[in-house]
């Protein structure tokens, strides 16, 4: 048990040594890329979500350039109240063969901007007090170059939500961003927050190159990478926040099965590998724990707690996650382990029948569109 619990620790360890949380006191000076910045709405939820996206930007300390707001005619949201001179609503056409849906939104509004530089955010989230600045910080660190992606902070407002745990250490450890010094990265970005300069967006293609990926984020941030541009992974703790919301099992798993397929689509089979065994190990500490009980039951119950405790220390930076939410976790592992498994062992047997390769862009090639 001992063993198991000491393997798996440290297969967490090396996926997700660090998980970065831009800090809470930031510098003023930043205030002035607020001000060239525009921040591009994707709309694809209720108008209630963009009324509060809106009044949480409207409370930062300083406005950005302009807020462009887009969908089509079904999905644009009717606003008087919230409608103020910076702000605006952009129509994109109906969306055009080979594209995803929010890929075009993103690609038109795009175009639309006129800032030096576009934050992309999904209308779903929401800033908390100083979240833009934060950002700011965080982008300047890189000196204002390259792609900066955001994971939200999760807002645990429903107990199904607890079951996601699993899901949301697999996400951190396929997104850390490791530099590229040749070819494409096998690590990418977050979807629903990503800022980056306006022109760099456009020399590497944007939403076009990435028109039919489900993940444009992950997409975008390997793009930046081949080019050897720099590219940061962050929390949203303290910055920005969301609330997941399901409406059963059904479409957790289906979300689960959507996403987990898309990334490990794109991921490297050296992180999946360790991630299969992190997996692995984990649930065979569950089982001998379990074992274990009748013998020793202050040893089973200690090295639960530790490997629990473990995982809290991740969490705490991806949601409002607390130990007693936690109690659950080898179910909530289980759970998703099928769904990886199934996923990781479809890639792995498309790999092996694979027998054509499929055209890429080499990095030199994507060097020159930055020329």
């Amino acid at each position: 048990m001992v063993i198991w619990l000491c393997i798996a620790v440290t297969l967490q360890i090396l996926l997700l040594y660090k998980i970065p949380v831009i800090p809470r006191d930031c510098n003023p000076r930043h205030l002035t890329l607020i001000r060239k910045t525009s921040v591009i709405i994707i709309n694809d939820s209720s108008k209630e979500h963009v009324v509060r996206l809106l009044k949480s930007i409207f409370h930062q300390e300083v406005q950005p350039f302009e807020i462009l707001i887009v969908g089509d005619k079904e999905t644009l949201p009717r606003l008087k109240k919230e409608m103020k001179s910076h702000v605006f609503q952009v129509e994109a056409p109906p969306v055009g063969i080979g594209w995803k849906p929010k890929n075009w939104a993103c690609w038109h509004g795009a175009k639309s901007a006129t800032g030096d530089y576009i934050l992309f955010i999904h209308s779903s989230t929401w800033f908390e007090p100083g979240g833009m600045l934060r950002i700011m910080e965080a982008y300047q660190m890189q000196f204002g170059k390259g792609i900066l992606t955001i994971s939200p902070y999760k807002r645990l407002t429903d107990w199904i939500n607890l079951f996601s745990s699993a899901f949301s250490i697999f996400l951190f450890s396929l997104t850390k961003i490791a530099r590229s010094h040749k070819g494409t990265s096998r690590y990418g970005g977050f979807e629903e927050c990503f800022i980056c300069r306006r022109d760099d967006y456009f020399k590497l293609g944007g939403h076009y190159e990435a028109r039919k990926e489900l993940l444009p984020g992950f997409a975008l941030t390997q793009s930046f990478l081949s080019v050897h541009q720099k590219a940061t992974s962050w929390s949203g703790k303290y910055v920005i926040s969301n609330n997941e919301e399901y409406a059963g099992w059904k479409q957790l798993f289906r979300h689960w099965n959507k996403s987990a397929g898309e990334y490990i689509e794109k991921a490297g089979f050296s992180t999946l590998s360790l991630i299969t065994l992190w997996l692995l190990s984990s649930i065979l500490f569950f089982i001998y724990c379990l074992a274990a009980i009748p013998s020793q039951p202050i040893l089973s119950i200690i090295g639960f707690f530790i490997y629990i405790w473990s995982i809290l220390l991740i969490l705490k930076k991806a949601g409002s996650y607390h130990l007693m939410d936690l109690i659950g976790f080898p179910i909530h592992l289980i759970m998703f382990s099928f769904v990886f498994l199934k996923s990781f062992a479809g890639k792995v047997l498309a790999f092996a029948f694979q027998t054509k390769e499929k055209p890429y862009v080499t990095a030199k090639e994507k060097e020159k569109k930055m020329d």
